[in-house]
């Protein structure tokens, strides 16, 4: 009887252990949890220079609700959304400087809920991180 308890005592320590290092090793894999907003930016100088008709700057509205290729395969016009979850209305004017740096639109759209959000989630580092990372 006694045999059997170390077994199993024996077998859950081991498993214990398994799930521990599992966790550990995915942990870091998925340290980083925004990485959707700060690839999405990355694209964007990825984009041959001055092919954009439309720029689009926004916060998570237009980030999550606009899509570029159905716009350009539905109405023929190329368009980047250069918005992340969160982007406060003070980021619109060096989000803007940034795109027609590289871009030179004929249109552009800016989403104006960004400039509801309040001064203190201006400085949230998430927030600021995303745009200038």
């Amino acid at each position: 009887m006694k045999g059997k308890i170390k077994k199993r005592v024996l077998k859950l320590t081991a498993l214990f252990v398994a799930v521990l290092v599992l966790y550990m090793a995915n942990s870091q894999l998925l340290i980083r949890t925004g990485m959707s907003a700060e690839s999405h930016i990355r694209n964007f100088y990825r984009e041959p220079k001055n092919t954009i008709d439309v720029a689009l700057i926004g916060s998570s509205e237009m980030y999550a609700d606009y899509s570029a290729p159905l716009a350009y395969d539905r109405c023929g016009y190329t368009s980047y959304n250069l918005c992340f979850d969160g982007a406060v209305g003070l980021y619109y004017g060096s989000m803007l400087k940034e795109f027609m740096s590289r871009q030179d639109p004929q249109l552009v759209v800016i989403e104006v809920n960004g400039y509801f959000y309040t001064e203190e989630r201006s400085h949230q580092e998430g927030s600021v991180r995303k745009w200038l990372d």
